[in-house]
């Protein structure tokens, strides 16, 4: 995938390369986090799709 970060996130589109690299990917899989800007941005917004939350099902059918 491509992504045009501008798009998404002003913040990350204004960062230095250095500051974009320094990344890491969220436990449960589905974002990236940039912790020298404080930027939060989900995997599937970014490439136009959505996912179900395994936790959010989890705990709806525990409701039942």
């Amino acid at each position: 995938y491509e992504v045009d970060i501008a798009r998404h996130s002003k913040i990350l589109a204004k960062a230095n390369p250095a500051q974009r690299s320094n990344f890491s990917i969220s436990s449960s899989g589905y974002g990236i986090h940039w912790p020298e800007i404080d930027e939060d941005l989900s995997i599937d917004a970014m490439i136009g799709i959505k996912h179900d939350c395994p936790l959010a099902a989890r705990a709806a059918a525990t409701k039942r």
